[in-house]
């Protein structure tokens, strides 16, 4: 059984698919930041004017 399965893929088409990935995951965590910042002005905000 092989470990590693060949696909014949350029170092260049490893580089770009693995850059594609780093910028998505980051993007995601970028969205997952401004949402939960969003959402902890907002409830901060509303705490304040009900007190």
């Amino acid at each position: 059984m092989h470990q590693y399965v060949q696909h014949g893929w350029s170092p260049a088409v490893y580089a770009a698919l693995l850059l594609i990935l780093a910028t998505l995951v980051v993007v995601g965590m970028l969205l997952a930041l401004f949402e939960v910042g969003r959402q902890q002005r907002g409830y901060s905000a509303r705490h304040h004017t009900v007190k």
